[in-house]
């Protein structure tokens, strides 16, 4: 086991400090805590005052048309969430059109689809001729009730007059008013001439130019229509021609709910019914002198007003209509004195249910369908909680059913409206908006009050003490865990003492040992050494050592064990060459008692002795090789030698006295042989080597038929002799059959000029090759046959091209093509290919013929050639 040590006292536990930084850390958590409390409340109260500047901001912002309203706020969040609609829409084309008309902000223009009705209002008024005045009706006369026309405690009157088979409505102040509309005299009966003969022209063209050019729907399923064609004089004066669309004006829909548009659209009764039906909407607001405001209509410069079409946007009809747009157009007539402005109402369609369910909360809404009041006032808010569906949100139900219970208590009906406001306390308001005849959008504005995010707050509180917790908890998880390591480390450290395995640390930058136990001191190795120079100075060594050392990332090289030679002191205090494996590791985190950190790995030597552990991986190895080398020797033994061995030793055996041709035919091959022994000797020298080597010899074409005479004179004898061929186990081949003995034993077509010649690496080599290829041919063919051998001379490539060639005996084609790979590293095959490249030729190829009508083994090669000049001339 070696050496004996003491081993060293285990070092003391250190003093455990107490983590004042972790306490300080969470006093600091509690004050960002406490600050962040109070930041969010600032900023709580900063928010809300934001929201209430936005929405304020927003109503004031926005531009809305200006209407006789006490609740402008309804107006202007109608008008926005209008302008909020276009998200609903699905039809890109219809969103972006339905953008046009809600987002358009030049109010001199039109939107460009709605540009072909300029004209239309622009028209010059006519000339009306002498005596064609309208003329005045009662509203019993048009279908409505005999008392309609009564006068009554109001600022305006309400008429009714027809020209031409048309009606229209008539609401003026009564200072204004004269019974008698042909007293031409008065300035606002020549306004109502003048007009009613303009709205007549003026609607003819608006219906003929939409007959022409319907305009698309939007932003609904419907297209836009007409609602009314009117005029207002300065002094306030308004004439109305309400359209009753026919059943051929593709530009006006029916509306179940309008009874404008009941029953048959080109039905008399049905445009009395729409005349009928504006002049009851005038007869709204009778408190004020004017029903439409001047600042609405005129939009203008009065002293130059141009001959332009101005735009109003979206807004609720006064009249009861929906959702409407005015064109309005300036009028002044020089001669006539006909002066104000031309307007027309363009209705939309509108999904009023898909509208109130895309209504942002807290708002809610809902969609009403209320009957026609029966007689005038009624109570509104009661007929809503009636008539209100049961699906509406329960919070809006709740604040309408208050508000009727508010208006029964007081007993006070109202007059037919647009739009009504009121305000439960508690609950909020609520807003009706008339957004068809009979259809209502019912709005509740919740009171809502901003609270304290208590929850956040009390779940912050709860966040530190979990903090103060988890931190604890932490400090003595860690300080079991740093105990228990620092035992395991005290333990490995012992057990790696006992069983003398040396322990190091090394810096791989600096190649630096940092720190070395016992074992590793017992062996030269300290700290402040270098582990490179430790092995030994051989240059594979240290190559292997450096790449082994090179800095790699990836988990795979976190780890790596190999083996190198190291100079390490041994028991008798020298230095001694040992071979160790090295098993290193990276060091994932600080060890303080091997004042080690990430920087380090952490290494551990295994030394091994030559006699025993070398020995065990070693012996293998080198009984192999010696084995390879018995095998190669033995193939190149095997091929070429003994088969002329055998031939000389018959050869010399044979009784009776040697003529002269046999004694030069053992002599030549007994040179031979010596010949074979060399090449085979320089073969088995250069097996590894690679051409192109040294030139030793040159073949000509005088050598290669006197070799080719030679093999010719072998063959011959070996099938004259049935002994000899037997005991070179030739019965098989192309001699095994007997012949007749004018028969040649070889086929030898040699097309090889003089002038040319080869160089080869080793004499003999070419004789060697050529030979076994003969020999093979011979061996494996046909019995009774003759090989062929062909050389011919390629002149252009400058190469000889060599060709044997035998046919196979049967049953040969049925085996595998590459059967004879499946010999030894070192059987003829291989020894060919070898010799081949040794010499530098190319292509060589063994191939069996078996698609011919006998089947042929044939063996080619290339040889490069060089041409001998003429040792007279120049060069």
């Amino acid at each position: 086991m070696g050496r004996s040590y003491r081993l060293p006292r285990p070092p003391a536990a250190p003093r455990r400090r107490r983590p004042w930084l972790l306490y300080l850390a969470v006093l600091l958590v509690a004050a960002v805590a406490a600050v962040a409390f109070v930041s969010l409340r600032r900023e709580w109260q900063r928010r809300i005052g934001q929201s209430r500047g936005q929405t304020i901001f927003e109503l004031v912002e926005d531009t809305v048309p200006s209407r006789p309203t006490e609740t402008p706020g309804v107006t202007a969040w109608l008008h926005l969430e209008l302008k909020r609609f276009r998200q609903t829409i699905a039809d890109p084309a219809t969103a972006r059109r339905y953008g046009e008309i809600a987002d358009w902000h030049d109010d001199a223009s039109l939107p460009p689809f709605l540009a072909g009705l300029r004209e239309a209002l622009v028209l010059p008024p006519p000339r009306p001729p002498a005596g064609d005045v309208p003329r005045p009706l009662p509203a019993a006369a048009l279908g409505g009730l005999p008392g309609e026309d009564e006068p009554r405690p109001r600022m305006r009157v309400q008429r009714w007059v027809e020209l031409h088979g048309r009606w229209f409505a008539l609401t003026r102040r009564r200072t204004l008013d004269r019974e008698d509309l042909g007293d031409l005299e008065a300035p606002s009966n020549r306004f109502l001439l003048a007009a009613t003969h303009h709205l007549l022209a003026v609607s003819d063209a608006l219906r003929a130019e939409l007959g022409r050019h319907p305009l698309p729907p939007v932003p609904g399923r419907r297209p836009p229509w007409l609602v009314r064609v009117y005029a207002v004089s300065e002094d306030g004066t308004l004439v109305s021609a309400p359209l009753a669309p026919g059943p051929d004006d593709p530009g006006n829909p029916a509306d179940a709910n309008n009874p404008a548009d009941a029953n048959n659209r080109a039905d008399p009764a049905a445009r009395k019914a729409a005349a009928l039906g504006e002049g009851r909407e005038f007869r709204k607001l009778p408190e004020l002198p004017n029903f439409v405001p001047n600042e609405f209509v005129f939009r203008f410069d009065p002293e130059a007003p141009q001959a332009r079409v101005y735009w109003s946007g979206l807004y609720l009809d006064l009249g009861g209509q929906g959702v409407v747009a005015t064109l309005l157009a300036p009028i002044r007539d020089a001669g006539s004195g006909y002066r104000g402005t031309l307007a027309a109402d363009l209705g939309f369609d509108f999904d009023w249910q898909a509208f109130a369910a895309h209504v942002e909360p807290p708002m809610s809404a809902e969609v009403v369908r209320l009957r026609a009041p029966a007689r005038e006032p009624w109570r509104p808010w009661a007929a809503m909680a009636a008539q209100g569906p049961a699906a509406a949100p329960g919070e809006l139900r709740a604040t309408v059913a208050a508000l009727a219970a508010t208006e029964a208590r007081t007993g006070r009906p109202v007059h037919p409206f647009y739009l009504y406001h009121g305000t439960v306390e508690g609950r909020g308001a609520v807003a009706a908006l008339q957004v068809a005849a009979t259809t209502w959008l019912v709005t509740l504005f919740p009171a809502t009050r901003s609270s304290f995010a208590l929850l956040p707050a009390a779940l912050l509180g709860l966040l530190v003490v979990l903090l103060l917790g988890a931190f604890e908890a932490s400090r003595r998880r860690t300080e079991g865990a740093q105990l228990a390591a620092e035992l395991a480390l005290a333990e490995k450290q012992n057990l790696l003492n006992t069983m003398q395995v040396p322990l190091m640390v090394v810096d791989p930058n600096t190649d630096e040992v940092i720190y070395g136990n016992q074992a590793a001191a017992s062996l030269g190795i300290a700290a402040g050494t270098r582990a490179g120079d430790m092995v030994v100075d051989e240059p594979r060594a240290r190559a292997h050592y450096a790449r082994m050392q090179t800095a790699e990332t990836g988990m795979a090289n976190a780890r790596r064990a190999y083996g190198v030679p190291l100079r390490v002191r041994g028991e008798s205090g020298a230095l001694e060459t040992r071979h160790a494996i090295v098993r290193s590791v990276a060091v994932t985190a600080p060890i303080a008692a091997l004042r080690a950190d990430q920087r380090h790995r952490l290494g551990v030597l295994f030394l091994l002795e030559p006699a025993t552990d070398l020995a065990l991986w070693s012996g293998e190895l080198v009984a192999a090789t010696r084995a390879d080398e018995r095998r190669r020797l033995a193939g190149l033994l095997a091929h070429g030698v003994d088969t002329l061995a055998r031939v000389l030793a018959h050869c010399l055996e044979s009784g009776g006295p040697a003529d002269a041709a046999q004694a030069e035919f053992n002599g030549w091959l007994a040179g031979y042989l010596e010949r074979r022994v060399l090449a085979t000797s320089w073969l088995l020298e250069h097996w590894d080597a690679q051409p192109p080597l040294p030139p030793d010899c040159s073949i000509e074409a005088a050598q290669a038929r006197a070799t080719v005479d030679s093999w010719r004179a072998v063959f011959a004898r070996v099938r004259a002799d049935p002994r000899l061929r037997s005991r070179l186990h030739w019965d098989n081949g192309v001699l095994a059959e007997p012949s007749p003995a004018t028969r040649e034993v070889l086929d030898a077509r040699i097309d090889w000029p003089d002038a040319y010649w080869f160089a080869s690496p080793v004499r003999g080599g070419f004789g060697f090759f050529l030979g076994e290829v003969l020999i093979n041919a011979v061996r494996h063919g046909r019995p009774g046959t003759v090989p062929s051998l062909a050389i011919t001379l390629d002149p252009v490539r400058r190469e000889l091209l060599f060709a044997v060639e035998n046919e196979l005996p049967d049953g040969a084609a049925d085996t595998a093509p590459d059967a004879e790979r499946a010999a030894e590293s070192y059987g003829g095959r291989r020894l060919l290919e070898r010799l081949a490249h040794l010499c530098d030729w190319h292509d060589l190829r063994f191939e069996r013929q078996c698609d011919r009508p006998v089947p042929r083994f044939e063996v080619r090669w290339r040889v490069p050639v060089s041409e001998r000049g003429d040792p007279s001339a120049a060069d």
